[in-house]
């Protein structure tokens, strides 16, 4: 044997060795290279590009949740089920619901199944079905209703149209806002859409319990804002965009706590008083012989 070899135990040579390590990474990485190459064969082969938008599209499964529903072109449209007296839309996936003749009295969107679904509500009032909506005129994220909680929209005065994004079979019902309307302070338990008419921006919020509180803002201007996600006690002050009205909607558990929300009060509190300058008049000359004028005259 050369002297320039080292023997390993066993009688095998380090530059055996080094073969050996080698062989094994090449093999790896082979391998690895294999795999890689599967998978993304699967996924591009999905895939379907839009001109019109200039997205690429998930086709597996037709609509999947990775969509962005206002960017389908065959997107389906629900219709109005008969519900009773309520307003009940049902669908399979992404869809868009449009209802016609709506004020700009805010509404609210339950859930009656049990997926989740996410909402996205479009700015204007003056809707063209045959239209797709710019990349740059994205809808406004309206939030994710629930059975027992409800999300709040504020249409535009004409159609309001809703963006649905689901994986999953779904039916929402769609009814006026019934919320309690506040003015300065309110206590509860469990769930509350709390309605607000002011100029104040922010509210004190105080929370006893261990179970969940989360508080979301509604408003005209910026859809759905999260400004509470808790699960211990608190006594907060928090805030929302500015608004003529907004909805605050609070999810908690009502076995596992109690909270207040106290609106603060931004009247102006200066006091203005009116002061009355008293009028001189001169007593009449006794020695004065001219006539009353017509005025004077008693």
């Amino acid at each position: 044997m050369s002297s320039g070899q080292s023997v390993e135990p066993g009688g095998v040579t380090s530059a055996d060795a080094r073969r050996s390590i080698a062989r094994f990474q090449g093999v790896a990485w082979t391998i690895g290279a294999i795999v890689m190459a599967v998978i993304a064969f699967g996924t591009f082969a999905r895939l379907e590009w839009n001109a019109d938008t200039g997205t690429l599209r998930d086709t597996a499964d037709g609509n999947s949740y990775g969509d962005y529903p206002w960017f389908d072109e065959t997107l389906p449209e629900m219709e109005l089920i008969d519900g009773g007296g309520y307003e009940y839309y049902s669908g399979t996936g992404n869809a868009v619901i449009r209802v016609d003749d709506v004020t700009t009295e805010p509404l609210q969107v339950t859930q009656v199944s049990d997926v989740y679904v996410d909402l996205h509500m479009t700015e204007s009032g003056d809707i063209d079905p045959e239209t797709v909506l710019p990349e740059a005129e994205w809808p406004l994220d309206v939030g994710s209703p629930q059975p027992e909680l409800p999300v709040v929209v504020f249409p535009y005065e004409g159609t309001l149209e809703l963006w649905v994004t689901s994986d999953d079979p779904w039916t929402l019902q769609i009814d006026e806002l019934d919320a309690e309307e506040i003015t300065d302070v309110v206590s509860g338990q469990g769930n509350a859409l709390l309605l607000y008419r002011g100029s104040a921006v922010s509210a004190l919020f105080e929370f006893a319990g261990d179970g969940i509180f989360f508080v979301t803002a509604y408003t005209r201007e910026e859809g759905q804002e999260s400004i509470i996600i808790e699960s211990d006690p608190l006594k907060e002050r928090h805030s929302w965009s500015p608004s003529d009205v907004v909805v605050l909607s609070i999810e908690s558990d009502a076995e596992r706590g109690a909270w207040v929300v106290d609106i603060d009060d931004y009247a102006d509190e200066e006091s203005t008083t009116r002061t009355t300058t008293p009028t001189s008049s001169t007593p009449p000359d006794p020695d004065d012989t001219t006539p009353p004028t017509e005025q004077e005259t008693p």
